[in-house]
């Protein structure tokens, strides 16, 4: 337990030596959202979403104006968040969770899918998950494009402007290996070989593109760069760490990336400059 808590400071070696700035875990991001975001005033889905974990919270960043921007998804949807809210400071960004691949089938999204059929306001949807981590969840005689066509296509109905997201690198280490060292590490680990993501990409990217392409109504966000070259995959930028566990955005990676995508984003650059 001493050990477990940084050791005794007499024991130098026995103390943790962070190289980076960063939150890990998951305690800090959760109480961040808490503090800086409001729980969303819509029963329906606060009650639908009860069954999923207690971090799957819904959330907007205006507490009474209507919902202009949503995003929906799991866990990985969430780490999202933070960056597209506060990227988008004049908007009321919310996001909506589905603890599951997001489908027109699925009871959580059923319950989001009533809201948007009412809401005039929500003009902009993001459709984003753990891809590579769900890919069991598409039936046997289906394909990941064309689940997320059937549920883009419906959203598309009510119109709506949809946009695909796709998902960040899965490292095979945790952040803390990144952070710093203790005794008897001598070395910390950032990056791994972008071959090495080349399988998880695969298992979603040919998919979402290929859906993007046939659809002009459906937008593609690409995020992947924002974290790798042409030969390896990061979780810094500098000197601050960008991932809490081995596939979830700290705080700062969540605002990192909410910034490149406004940035590059035509239509969300103009609703952050107005």
């Amino acid at each position: 337990m001493t050990y477990h808590n940084d050791g005794l400071s007499f024991r130098n070696n026995a103390v943790f030596h962070s190289a980076i700035d960063g939150d890990v875990g998951h305690r800090e991001f959760q109480k961040y959202l808490i503090e800086k975001f409001n729980t969303c005033q819509l029963p329906e889905i606060k009650n639908e979403t009860k069954r999923a974990r207690e971090t799957l919270q819904c959330l907007q960043s205006k507490k009474n104006d209507d919902v202009e921007i949503a995003i929906l998804g799991d866990s990985h949807a969430q780490h999202a968040y933070i960056g597209l809210a506060e990227g988008l400071p004049t908007r009321n960004v919310a996001y909506y969770p589905i603890n599951a691949m997001p489908r027109i089938v699925d009871k959580e999204f059923l319950a989001i899918y009533d809201h948007l059929v009412s809401s005039k306001s929500t003009k902009i949807i993001i459709l984003t998950s753990y891809w590579s981590g769900r890919i069991n969840e598409i039936p046997l005689h289906s394909s990941l494009e064309n689940e997320i066509s059937m549920l883009a296509n419906k959203l598309i109905q009510l119109d709506k402007k949809i946009y695909i997201m796709e998902d960040v690198p899965a490292f095979s280490f945790a952040p803390e290996k990144c952070k710093g060292v203790r005794w008897p590490s001598t070395q910390t680990k950032c990056d791994e070989n972008r071959v090495a993501f080349n399988g998880q990409i695969s298992l979603f990217e040919s998919n979402l593109r290929s859906l993007a392409k046939k659809d002009p109504r459906i937008g593609l966000i690409e995020t992947r760069d924002y974290f790798c070259d042409e030969r390896n995959c990061k979780m810094t930028k500098g000197k601050t760490l960008l991932y809490r566990d081995s596939n979830h955005l700290n705080i700062n990676g969540s605002q990192y990336m909410g910034k490149k995508i406004v940035e590059n984003s035509a239509v969300l650059a103009s609703l952050a400059n107005k």
